[in-house]
């Protein structure tokens, strides 16, 4: 698909079916009709014309890419293989459950790719607070009470969902519909995010250098429920200017119109030449390093508005020390069956 776009030219995209999809190019736009032709081919519950889910779709469309990548290869091939395509390498990362027995203070690990973040906005009016409640720990308890095999009955545990390695490309769904609901409810209200923003802290190790990301494309539904409505995006281009792309229509955009939208999905991208904001030195690296420091809960800049201004969270760091996230993929998935670190 990018090579499509790129040369200009028309690419082939074989699917788990082998059916060809192609990309269509005029001067103006991007005419996706073979796709939208063989929807079937993507999803077999996907109807043209009826309203679908743009986080579903690029949840398949992805998982089609996947599949094309091992088109030829044995069926039943290794996870280690698996995460060896271009697809997994960028959009792939994997993400830690740990549970923790509250009797013996004992800790099982498991690990899976982590391929989006879905995050609830309920009650959260900025990206940087759905994320720390992504990481919360849950108490397992009552009918929910975690089988702990060190002390060989039912404990109390805490569950907590950590990122072990992050993507090239990071993809966040804001949880705004309810598909539960006859009506199809949807969350109307603008959830803050920067344009920069470092995931280090909502990760397993909390240690160690920043990773910051930065925005690159941002996709809105325009509607009030699940059933109806319409999707378009905004986009960084490679001059940084941002394009706002509505079916045929481009327009430029100014960031700051970029940061006001009710953003659906948003998509960073790793960000390795990202300058730290102020107080963000290797000095005040090696600090947060100190065990007196990691004792207490510190405030550190999580991300960047768009006038450039830190971002400054409470963040708890003292949790315990966990190795650093420089696992192979071989590594996580012999790891993967509540492997003890």
């Amino acid at each position: 698909m990018c090579a499509c776009v790129v040369s200009r030219d028309s690419a082939q995209c074989v699917s788990s079916r082998s059916t060809v999809v192609k990309c269509s190019i005029t001067a103006n736009c991007v005419k996706p009709v073979s796709i939208v032709h063989h929807l079937r081919a993507i999803a077999r519950h996907f109807r043209l014309g009826r309203q679908e889910d743009a986080h579903e779709f690029l949840r398949y469309f992805i998982d089609g890419l996947q599949r094309s990548c091992l088109h030829g290869y044995p069926t039943k091939l290794d996870p280690h293989s698996k995460a060896t395509t271009v697809i997994h390498q960028i959009f792939s990362g994997y993400h830690r459950s740990q549970v923790k027995c509250l009797e013996c203070q004992r800790t099982s690990n498991t690990y899976d790719p982590l391929l989006d973040m879905s995050l609830d906005i309920k009650n959260c009016t900025a990206l940087s607070k759905a994320l720390h409640r992504s990481i919360k720990p849950d108490l397992l308890e009552g009918d929910n009470s975690y089988a702990c095999p060190y002390c060989k009955k039912m404990t109390k545990a805490q569950k907590r969902f950590t990122i072990q390695r992050l993507p090239r490309v990071l993809t966040m769904q804001l949880k705004r519909f309810d598909f539960n609901s006859m009506f199809g409810g949807k969350i109307n209200k603008t959830v803050a995010y920067p344009e920069h923003i470092n995931m280090r802290p909502f990760m397993s190790s909390t240690q160690g250098p920043s990773e910051w990301y930065r925005l690159y494309a941002v996709l809105v539904h325009y509607g009030f429920s699940c059933h109806s409505g319409h999707y378009y995006c905004y986009v960084r281009n490679s001059n940084n200017c941002w394009y706002c792309m509505n079916d045929s229509q481009v327009s430029q955009a100014s960031l700051s119109t970029v940061l006001q939208q009710e953003a659906y999905l948003l998509f960073y991208i790793r960000d390795e030449n990202h300058a730290p904001p102020s107080g963000g030195s290797s000095k005040s690296q090696a600090v947060r390093s100190d065990p007196k420091f990691l004792s207490t809960p510190k405030k550190v800049a999580i991300g960047l508005d768009k006038t450039g201004t830190p971002f400054v969270e409470e963040t708890d760091w003292s949790c315990p020390s966990v190795p650093q996230d420089h696992y192979t993929s071989q590594d996580v998935f012999k790891w993967k069956n509540h492997a003890q670190l």
